[in-house]
């Protein structure tokens, strides 16, 4: 249960998680990788492209923040989603 832990022990288990299925992720692209690179290289004498070139798993570009209007707009969807009536008041 997470009623008894604060915000930032939250945000630190929530990061922690996020870490390991970067790591899972990034370990089972290099598997299939692998698969494929012994594969090709057993029948065939062909070039294969490198790890780097075909991983999808990189530097992250900072996400741009959201503006108010993005963030009501966002809110609006859900609630409305949700079955909910959007009321814009102005």
């Amino acid at each position: 249960m997470f009623w008894h832990l604060t915000l930032r022990e939250i945000d630190l288990i929530i990061r922690g998680v996020v870490k390991r299925i970067e790591q899972q992720r990034q370990h089972a692209e290099w598997c299939a990788y692998l698969g494929a690179f012994l594969n090709l290289k057993t029948w065939s004498g062909d070039p294969f492209p490198s790890f780097d070139d075909v991983k999808t798993t990189g530097p992250k570009q900072p996400a741009r923040r959201q503006t108010w209007q993005e963030q009501k707009a966002l809110v609006q969807v859900m609630h409305a989603a949700f079955g909910g009536d959007v009321i814009d008041h102005g």
